[in-house]
């Protein structure tokens, strides 16, 4: 009842959206996207995956999938279409090969190489990682950090260098 006074007094304030007004917000949501900004994401995306399915194989035994099993995997990925022609896109990064009738996959030496190098790199920041947290624990009250804050704070490295 009271919407209906509203209405009454002010048609305006409760009046349904023009035909202009939707052409423009139409017009609005399908402008013309950057095609940089699009490029880049496209890349950060797919970057994403490949990491993603790099640490799948990496957590398999022997370290080779098969590509039934990234198939099931995609869902989860959010990814469309077959695993394999995914796979065979990055032939850089996974190498594909077929036994018994079934694809598997694995990393080529190449990207194994760049996760071997990977792990070198994390090995070797870990004594400055643990003397910035103690300085962080040092700092903090009772000496005592939130498991929760401290994952947090975990991807941050710009934090963690300023300390």
């Amino acid at each position: 009842m009271l919407l209906q006074n509203l209405y009454y007094c002010s048609p305006r304030l409760h009046a349904p959206p023009s035909l202009q007004q939707l052409i423009r917000n139409f017009s609005l949501w399908s402008m013309k996207k950057e095609p940089d900004l699009e490029s880049a994401l496209s890349r950060n995306r797919r970057w994403i995956v490949n990491n993603q399915i790099k640490y799948i194989i990496l957590r398999y035994p022997d370290q080779v999938v098969p590509v039934k099993f990234l198939q099931k995997k995609f869902k989860t990925l959010d990814l469309q279409g077959k695993a394999l022609n995914w796979l065979k896109k990055y032939p850089c990064c996974f190498e594909v090969y077929l036994e018994d009738g079934e694809y598997y996959c694995r990393l080529t030496k190449r990207m194994m190489f760049l996760v071997e190098e990977e792990e070198a790199v994390k090995d070797m920041q870990e004594p400055v990682f643990v003397e910035r947290l103690a300085k962080l624990l040092m700092m903090s009250l009772n000496h005592r950090l939130n498991v929760v804050k401290l994952n947090e704070i975990r991807g941050i490295s710009v934090f963690l260098m300023t300390i």
